[in-house]
């Protein structure tokens, strides 16, 4: 996201869900590995917990024509 001119509001609960999907824990992760993401993921799990928030967001996700697979109909 970083490297766009403009960065878009509608990315950012894709990008959190993905960030939070590929940080789960595995069981080849080595304790250091398990500790630093745990650490990622509380702070990640921290931000944006307004409903109301989640609720903007998810709605600018939505009228994203870029996002359009991530919609289930």
């Amino acid at each position: 996201m970083c490297e766009e001119k403009s960065p878009t509001i509608s990315l950012v609960h894709p990008m959190r869900e993905r960030m939070l999907k590929h940080i789960e824990e595995k069981d080849a992760d080595s304790e250091f590995a398990r500790q630093v993401k745990a650490a990622i993921r509380d702070d990640i799990k921290c931000r944006y917990t307004d409903p109301y928030i989640m609720k903007v967001l998810e709605v600018c996700c939505a009228l994203d024509p870029r996002l359009i697979d991530l919609i289930y109909f």
